[in-house]
């Protein structure tokens, strides 16, 4: 592999839902409370892929079920950095959520780690 700036990230199948959601505050110029309505374009479905050379270095999968407030009831992410694995899981609702993890090996390959994070940044990024 040679150092030259030629890496790639794509992301690909994006699927997005709307969210509405108030906020409350203080504003001091009308000297009440004001409550505003906002509206969030949030990805409920995405592949990113990593690419250097040309060669596939890791593929993620995202995908996610929330309400129409925007809170999760079921997300699967699984990472692939070959010869990694990486697959995490959230079911359920109210208090009750169910939640796994799982290795097939540890993967050392910092870019996962950064884009399992950084996915709602990365939506983000892209769309603008």
């Amino acid at each position: 592999m040679n150092m030259q700036n030629n890496a790639e990230i794509a992301m690909t199948n994006i699927q997005t839902t709307i969210v509405l959601y108030t906020e409350e505050y203080w504003d001091w110029e009308l000297e009440q409370w004001v409550t505003e309505t906002y509206e969030e374009e949030v990805p409920t479905n995405c592949k990113i892929t990593e690419k250097v050379d040309g060669a596939t270095l890791a593929t993620i999968n995202y995908n996610s079920t929330i309400t129409e407030n925007g809170f999760p009831t079921a997300f699967n992410v699984s990472a692939d950095v070959p010869p990694y694995n990486i697959n995490t899981t959230l079911n359920g609702s109210g208090t009750k959520f169910q939640t796994q993890l799982s290795f097939k090996k540890i993967a050392p390959h910092y870019l996962v780690s950064i884009l399992l994070l950084n996915i709602p940044r990365i939506w983000k990024i892209l769309k603008d």
